[in-house]
């Protein structure tokens, strides 16, 4: 839906501006994107800086729960998968001037070890830059968006995978705390929305969960998932859909945390 593809464009703005602040203040040489998916932002920042950056995409693109390929390298963007056999001795002899994610903090089944690993891949002096989406669970305005995390996570959880919601700026912070090094800033980078792009993305939002619940209902039947799992499945995904006729959606804002070597 085209509005989706407006907002990550907007989103892909905000992380590069940010990232921008680093690399005029400082003289860096090499950038890794830690969880990448399609290498979006590492094109875009090359298109901005060319011929004076190496850039580096790591995923776990071998994945089962993976349904994308990893992306093809290219002059000056290299990609590694997280899960092939040559990942542990890259881990041991690269490291980086900026490593960050986008949307991956999240996905993350074990943080601390994932976070760690990042870690390991700074450079001394380097820099940490976790981007994520900003969720404030006591905004009761934003009940329907947070029940939907809430119906993400369950399905997830009783398919036997894993996927948490989003961290608040405490969680991240706490996370931190396992790494030795300095906590520098954290803040909300706020998407600049206009009256009908707020009005589009709440029409697009009902029709886009309709057709993941029923590419969902699919996959079940086709795995055999117990009914009684099923109904759970079914009846929270109407008492979401009720709360976002009536509530309404918000998009999300982003949450920047950044910390140094």
């Amino acid at each position: 839906m085209k509005i989706f593809e407006e907002l990550e464009e907007k989103e892909d703005q905000l992380i590069l501006a940010f990232l921008t602040t680093i690399l005029t203040k400082n003289n860096i040489k090499s950038i890794c994107d830690y969880g990448c998916g399609d290498g979006r932002i590492l094109k875009l920042l090359k298109d901005k800086y060319p011929n004076t950056i190496k850039y580096t995409g790591i995923d776990f693109w071998s994945s089962e729960f993976s349904n994308k390929e990893m992306p093809e390298s290219e002059d000056q963007i290299n990609f590694i998968d997280n899960g092939s056999p040559n990942i542990g001795k890259f881990l041991e002899t690269n490291c980086f001037d900026i490593v960050f994610s986008s949307y991956a903090l999240h996905h993350f089944r074990f943080p601390i070890k994932e976070l760690k690993r990042m870690e390991s891949l700074i450079s001394p002096n380097g820099f940490l830059v976790l981007f994520d989406i900003y969720r404030d669970y006591t905004d009761e305005k934003i009940v329907a968006d947070n029940v939907f995390f809430c119906h993400s996570q369950m399905m997830m959880a009783m398919r036997g995978s894993y996927h948490r919601i989003p961290y608040t700026k405490d969680e991240i912070s706490d996370l931190l705390l396992a790494l030795d090094m300095k906590f520098t800033e954290q803040r909300i980078l706020k998407l600049k929305l206009t009256d009908k792009e707020l009005e589009q993305y709440a029409d697009a939002v009902p029709v886009w969960m309709k057709e993941v619940a029923e590419k969902a209902l699919i996959e079940d039947e086709s795995k055999n998932v117990h009914p009684d799992i099923m109904n759970v499945f079914k009846s929270s995904r109407e008492f979401t859909a009720e709360l976002m006729k009536k509530h309404g959606s918000t998009p999300n804002n982003l949450l920047v945390t950044a910390a140094r070597k």
